[in-house]
Order: C-alpha cells, then sequence, then structure tokens
C-alpha cells in the first residue's frame, strides 16, 4: 500500500472523526424541537445543519470527506401527558385549569371529587378532614383514599362506567368546558346520567390529554397516580398563603370575614389549617420530584403572572401540548368561574391583588403562622403597612428550582422546614 494511500485514508478517517464530534456537539446542545435535521450533503461535499428549514449559521458547516453518506436525524415524537393540577381551594387553580384544559384537543373533569363530600379533604392515607384543622380517622367515614384513587384511575383510563357518584350535575359539566357538550346534549333529552356518561367515554378516548383539576388531595395522595398512570404529568400550584386567604373571605360562599374584634381569631385558624397542609405538601413533594424526575412540578401563581406567554409557552411544552396555540388561548380566555379574577381588569397586578384588601392586622396574623412556608417558597413579610401598600416592593423572590423557566431541570427540591 502506497504512503498516498495510507495518508489519504488517515485524511478520511480524521475528517470523519471532525465530523462526528462537530455533529455530536452541535446536537446535544440543541433540543430536538430545534434541530429538525441533519439535512443533503451538497454537491462541494458540505453537511448542512438545518434548524427549522433554516441554516443554524453561515458556519455550522462540515467538509466531509467523498464517501460520507448523508444523515437524517428524525427528532423525538412529542409526547402528550395527561394532567393532573393539585392545590387548594381559592389559590387560582380554576384558572389554570381554564389555561390548560379548555381546549378543543383536552378532556378536561373539573373537581372529580367534590361530588362525593364537598367539605372535605384527604390527608396522607388515613385522614379525611374539614376547615379548621378537624381530621379524623378515613376509616370511620363510607369514603376513603381508596375511593379517591379509584376515581381518578378511571378518569384517566375513560371507564366512566362507575362515576356517576362523582358527577356533580350543575357543575362538572359546566364547569369543564365545552368538551362536555355531547353529556349536555343526552341529557336534554331525557338519557339517564349512566347513559350519557358512558357516551363521553370516547370524547375522553380521542383526546389528545386527559386533565383534571382537584383541591382535596394532600400531595403524597398523588403518587397513586403517578405510579399506575405512567402518562401522568401532576402540577402541583402554590400561592401566597395571604392571597388564598384573601380569596376566601371576598368569596361569598367560604364565609370567611374578617373580625378586628376577635383578634382575626377565625383567619389565624383558616391560616394555620392551610400552611401547615402547605408545609406537609412540600415535604411529600421533594420525595415525588426525586422519585418521578420529570413528572412532577410544583408552580408558583405568581410566577406564572409575570409573563404570561411566555411563561404558559413553558407550560404546554412540558406537557406536550402545541405552544403556538398559547396566543390564541390567552386572547379568548373566558371570565374565570370566581368573580376575584373580574380585578384582573380593573386593577392592574392580579398577583398583588390582597394587598389592597387585606388589612394589615390580617396580613400580620396570617404571617405569624404562616412564617415558615411564606419564607421557605420565597414570599416576603412585611414589616410595616406602608411597606405593604408599596408596590414597587416585591411580595416574592422564588427559587430556582420552582421558576417556570426551570421545569425541564429536574432539579430535586430541598425544602426545608
Amino acid at each position: 500500500m502506497s504512503n498516498m494511500t495510507i495518508q489519504l485514508r488517515r485524511k478520511r478517517i480524521f475528517l470523519g472523526v471532525i465530523f462526528l464530534v462537530a455533529a455530536f456537539t452541535i446536537l446535544k446542545t440543541a433540543s430536538y424541537e430545534n434541530l429538525v435535521l441533519i439535512a443533503n450533503i451538497s454537491s462541494d461535499r458540505r453537511l448542512y445543519l438545518v434548524k427549522n428549514s433554516q441554516e443554524l449559521s453561515a458556519n455550522a458547516v462540515v467538509i466531509l470527506p467523498p464517501t460520507t453518506r448523508a444523515i437524517t436525524i428524525v427528532p423525538k415524537e412529542q409526547v402528550n401527558h395527561d394532567i393532573v393540577i393539585n392545590s387548594y381551594m381559592r389559590s387560582g387553580s380554576s384558572f389554570l385549569g381554564q389555561l390548560i384544559a379548555y381546549r378543543p384537543d383536552t378532556f378536561y373533569w373539573y373537581e372529580p371529587l367534590w361530588n362525593y363530600d364537598s367539605g372535605v379533604y384527604y390527608w396522607g392515607k388515613d385522614y379525611v378532614c374539614t376547615n379548621h384543622i378537624n381530621c379524623g380517622y378515613a376509616r370511620n367515614r363510607n369514603l376513603n383514599i381508596g375511593k379517591m384513587h379509584e376515581t381518578l384511575y378511571n378518569i384517566y383510563k375513560c371507564d366512566f362506567s362507575l362515576l356517576a357518584p362523582a358527577l356533580a350535575e350543575q357543575m362538572t359539566p359546566n364547569y369543564s368546558g365545552n368538551i362536555w357538550k355531547p353529556y349536555k346534549s343526552c341529557r336534554a333529552r331525557g338519557k339517564s346520567v349512566e347513559i350519557c356518561l358512558k357516551r363521553m367515554e370516547t370524547v375522553c378516548k380521542n383526546a389528545k390529554h386527559r386533565t383534571t383539576k382537584i383541591v382535596r388531595l394532600t400531595v403524597d395522595n398523588l403518587e397513586y397516580v403517578l405510579e399506575h398512570l405512567p402518562t401522568v404529568k401532576v402540577i402541583h400550584l402554590m400561592r401566597d398563603p395571604r392571597a388564598i386567604i384573601n380569596s376566601r373571605i371576598t368569596t361569598t360562599w367560604y364565609h370567611l370575614h374578617e373580625t378586628p374584634y376577635d383578634n382575626h381569631r377565625r383567619i389565624m385558624t383558616e391560616a394555620k389549617d392551610l400552611c401547615l397542609r402547605m408545609k406537609y405538601d412540600l415535604k411529600a413533594a421533594t420525595v415525588l420530584k426525586q422519585k418521578y424526575p420529570g413528572r412532577f412540578a410544583i408552580i408558583m401563581f405568581e410566577d406564572l403572572q409575570t409573563d404570561m406567554k411566555a411563561k404558559t409557552q413553558m407550560l404546554y411544552s412540558y406537557v406536550g401540548i402545541d405552544k403556538s396555540s398559547v396566543e390564541s388561548k390567552l386572547g379568548n380566555m373566558t371570565g374565570i368561574l370566581q368573580e376575584e379574577h373580574n380585578v384582573n381588569r380593573t386593577r392592574g397586578n392580579y398577583s398583588n391583588w390582597w394587598r389592597h384588601q387585606l388589612s394589615y392586622g390580617a396580613v400580620k396574623v396570617i404571617d405569624s403562622v404562616c412564617k415558615n412556608v411564606s419564607d421557605v417558597l420565597g414570599y416576603k413579610i412585611f414589616s410595616s403597612e406602608s411597606q405593604l401598600e408599596d408596590e414597587s416592593l416585591k411580595a416574592f423572590f422564588f427559587r430556582k428550582e420552582v421558576l417556570l423557566e426551570n421545569i425541564y431541570l429536574n432539579k430535586l427540591y430541598d425544602f426545608y422546614l
């Protein structure tokens, strides 16, 4: 073998190695979403990397040896995940449900656990709680957490044969979006709940996403759906406890009012109950984030509000919803079920609305029982009434791992409580 032939082979090998290293480097730094393929090799043996049918850059070219063949890389198919939205009453969860689930490609069941017993939530595996830190053993009740798990499982499997007890006739079809029109039409013809629900199974199966919004389970109880339904992603929505309490006060059916004459005792009880549950949930979230990487995420209501379009795109990407529909979705959002959301149109920054409604005395009472949770999540404690009313002072400074822009990092939560 001549020296020229050997040198030519070495040159080809060297160029091949350069090509592989260059291609690997670019592939490593580009997401599947951005890098569509490695395109055809041109007549002068140049390989052009293509991004959305456009060259990545004038420099994104590799000179290939004559024998190299064109390579086409097919992007990973986007996975359409099912979604559980979990939170607390008056946390903004209905808003998030509309944002994610009021879509023609999504089957949504609003509050599927409400109709069993609207006045309770399930704490861990053994307890059922009402307001004001009043919990009792679930085994002393007709319903238990097993029934709640079974209900959620059947919804995501689109098996509605046993779910008539979960359907609240005046709420489920009205608060779950237009996708429930077939059910309403069926009922209008005098058919039974069971028959009409059965017809909704096809609608459920044909949807790209199945979504529920629940406020009646502590976070640890979501492990059941994560374990048994591998297509499900869980989003746990957190919000400033002061904003949640304010929303409960301003909701007529909640029957919670400011009562300064008793030092806001009832508000303190309500806030203590809420923040004990939030603390419990944060500990459970730490476990689930580690055990189910990429399938459990905490998001902050206020973070979502900072840039609705950009943050919604991040959220849609996380659960596999087409991001191109974000702008039209935000532009067509209907009135969001509760009157409180109307303040968006009258008072600018919705995240700060509670600062104009709650008295400083009520704020101090809430802070006294929620400070550890507020500190961990990044909510600011105001030391004076003037600070509270000064909107130039931010009310939150969130840790990086709960920001929507970092939802893909899978960094473990580390909540010290």
